[in-house]
C-alpha cells in the first residue's frame, strides 16, 4: 500500500502518550496513529450500522404502537356500547319493577283485570 506523507499538529500531552505508548509497545508512532485511525473508522462505520439498525427497529415499534392504539380505541368505544346497554337494561329493569309494584298495589278482588 502506498504511503503520504502528513504534516499535523498534535497537543504535547498527546505526543507524550504516544511516545510512551510506542516504547511499552514497540511500535512506531505511525503504526500507532495508523491503528487508531483505524479503529476510529471502524467505530464510526459500527456505529452508522448501529443507527440504521436502531431506526428500523424504531420504525417496527411504532407499528406495533399504532396497532396497540387501534386496538385500544377499538376496545374503548365495545366498552362504550357496552355501558349503554347497561344503562338501558337498567332502566328496563326499573320499569318493570314499577309495573310489578303497581301491580301488587292493585285491589284483591282486581288481580284477574
Amino acid at each position: 500500500m502506498e504511503k503520504r506523507l502528513v504534516n499535523f499538529r498534535l497537543s504535547v500531552e498527546l505526543i507524550n502518550k504516544l511516545e510512551e505508548l510506542s516504547r511499552q509497545t514497540g511500535k512506531n508512532k505511525t503504526e500507532l496513529i495508523e491503528e487508531a485511525i483505524k479503529c476510529l473508522i471502524e467505530t464510526h462505520s459500527q456505529t452508522d450500522k448501529q443507527i440504521q439498525l436502531l431506526e428500523e427497529q424504531n420504525k417496527q415499534l411504532m407499528n406495533v404502537l399504532k396497532g396497540f392504539q387501534i386496538a385500544l380505541q377499538s376496545k374503548d368505544e365495545l366498552l362504550e356500547e357496552k355501558d349503554k346497554r347497561i344503562q338501558e337494561l337498567k332502566e328496563i329493569v326499573e320499569l318493570l319493577k314499577q309495573n310489578q309494584s303497581q301491580e301488587k298495589k292493585k285491589s284483591f278482588w282486581k288481580f284477574w283485570k
